[in-house]
């Protein structure tokens, strides 16, 4: 299911019996019951200018999940380390579900700007949501040689070759009743 946060309402409320209210939440079909969750803190090197609960949660799910998946082996390295930050924000991206914008020098030092999209991201799954945040983490990781990448291909013939079943075990670890086979066809598919 998805998270939603008490201090930022994601969609229209509309009253249901009683003194129960309910969210019809832009990234699930059908109704999502308001739950008082605690606002997860991430560290200082993680800039977190998302607004859209359900990217939140997404991005809260994966960074707060197992730390034994691959997205936590490149998160971790950012959200501890003072010299490399990452940033996650969000905006209408006509033709892509996210994209990344890797500066080495900026008045932080190195930064990996990630942006995902407001408009058809929105109306995906939140395993969609994650596996596209999943996808920029690495190429982020590239970028900031957390991870290998041979230059002599892109990245996503990296992702492919050598990253794909790493980043479908990401997905299945934090959402279990996704099948390892969808995970693959996911992860395949964004490439």
């Amino acid at each position: 299911g998805s998270n939603t946060w008490p201090d930022q309402p994601p969609c229209p409320v509309q009253p249901r019996f009683g003194n129960t209210t309910e969210v019809v939440d832009p990234c699930t079909i059908g109704w999502v019951p308001i739950v008082p969750q605690p606002t997860p803190t991430l560290p200082p090197y993680v800039l977190n200018y998302l607004s859209k609960n359900c990217l939140k949660a997404a991005l809260n799910n994966l960074s707060l999940g197992s730390t034994n998946t691959f997205f936590r082996q490149i998160f971790n390295i950012f959200d501890s380390s003072s010299n490399l930050h990452i940033s996650f924000s969000e905006s209408s991206l006509p033709t892509a579900y996210g994209s990344i914008n890797y500066l080495p020098t900026s008045s932080l030092g190195p930064i990996a700007d990630i942006t995902l999209d407001t408009t058809a991201l929105l109306s995906c799954s939140n395993e969609w949501m994650a596996y596209v945040i999943i996808h920029e983490v690495a190429h982020a990781g590239m970028y900031a040689n957390i991870i290998q990448w041979d230059t002599t291909s892109s990245q996503h013939e990296t992702m492919m070759s050598q990253y794909l079943t790493r980043m479908a075990l990401s997905l299945t670890t934090v959402y279990p009743s996704l099948s390892l086979y969808d995970a693959y066809a996911m992860c395949y598919a964004g490439f």
